[in-house]
């Protein structure tokens, strides 16, 4: 396990930089990096040029993790090592942590790798800190894409941080490709009531909300329920309406009604994994999640009488 923040990188050692030249010649915004997303615009102004293909090719020894992830963990450790706390190049900080992705002498002990391969199980060295970044997450389950936040979760304690290394690892990939909704129509993961199919044809869900069922019926089936038609105009509470305008009637609200086959309740572990997932996808103020679990409720997420039998999921603003 990790420490609590960051600090500055060894410089880099003129082998690391012979190892990776080669790659970095092949990288660039548009180019899909084998095992991940392509590095965003940000990712190549942000992240040192010789880091950047070393994050990439570590991520390749645990396939299914992206590299971005990686590069994520590296910006908040040790903004790459341009920190100036102390405990990178020499020494430990406070919580005992030392190197630029921050590792305790004992998890080092347990997961480091030669990344250089000079030799020597170093700490401090870029490359061996990187591969041993992914060593460990991987180890933690970090190929799987649901077990992804839970093993950020074992690499540091911290729902916090979790979320903040999703969300700069989704600001180092390159765009997405856009979600044809005409695409989940025909998806036999995807099951759509008749109001829901009529929506999702007419094009009135909104484009995000498309993208993201794309993504998590690559994991799961789902039913959905309903987005805008047949669902009242406001908010539904335990009370019946509310005063709020529901995120359906903008078209922005999806109610996933099975998860794998099997009605959401309390007692299905699919359909909170779903939950889960979702909650490290839908991480600011501008969204919702509805489910019937009391110890997943914060950040959005709520649960009421009216969601114990389906998930909820909104997006509060237009995303302009």
């Amino acid at each position: 396990m990790k420490r609590l923040l960051a600090l500055p990188f060894l410089a880099i050692s003129s082998l690391l930089a012979l190892l990776v030249a080669g790659a970095l010649a092949a990288v660039g915004t548009s180019t899909t990096a084998a095992g991940g997303p392509a590095a965003s615009s940000t990712a190549v102004a942000d992240i040192p040029p010789l880091l950047l293909p070393t994050y990439q090719s570590a991520a390749t020894t645990c396939p299914g993790m992206p590299w971005t992830v990686l590069a994520a963990i590296g910006k908040i450790e040790s903004d790459h090592g341009r920190s100036d706390a102390p405990g990178v190049t020499s020494g430990e900080n406070d919580s005992g942590a030392g190197g630029p992705m921050q590792f305790l002498s004992t998890t080092w002990a347990a997961y480091g790798v030669d990344g250089d391969r000079d030799g020597d199980l170093d700490r401090y060295s870029p490359a061996d800190a990187i591969f041993g970044a992914a060593s460990h997450l991987c180890a933690s389950g970090a190929g799987t894409p649901s077990r992804l936040p839970s093993a950020i979760f074992a690499y540091n304690h911290s729902r916090w941080y979790v979320r903040k290394v999703l969300d700069q690892a989704q600001a180092y990939a390159g765009p997405a490709a856009t979600v044809d909704a005409s695409s989940l129509l025909s998806n036999p993961r995807l099951g759509l009531s008749t109001n829901a199919r009529a929506d999702l044809a007419a094009g009135v869900v909104d484009p995000r909300l498309v993208s993201l069922l794309a993504q998590l019926i690559t994991r799961h089936t789902l039913y959905v329920g309903g987005f805008k038609t047949g669902h009242p105009m406001m908010i539904v509470t335990d009370r019946g309406l509310g005063n709020r305008v529901s995120t359906h009637y903008y078209g922005r609200g999806a109610d996933i009604m099975t998860v794998d086959g099997v009605t959401v309740s309390p007692t299905n572990r699919a359909a909170r994994a779903v939950v889960l997932e979702l909650q490290t996808r839908l991480v600011d103020a501008s969204s919702e999640i509805g489910q019937p679990w009391g110890d997943l409720v914060g950040d959005g997420t709520f649960t009421n009488a009216v969601h114990q039998d389906h998930i909820h999921v909104g997006l509060l603003s237009n995303g302009e």
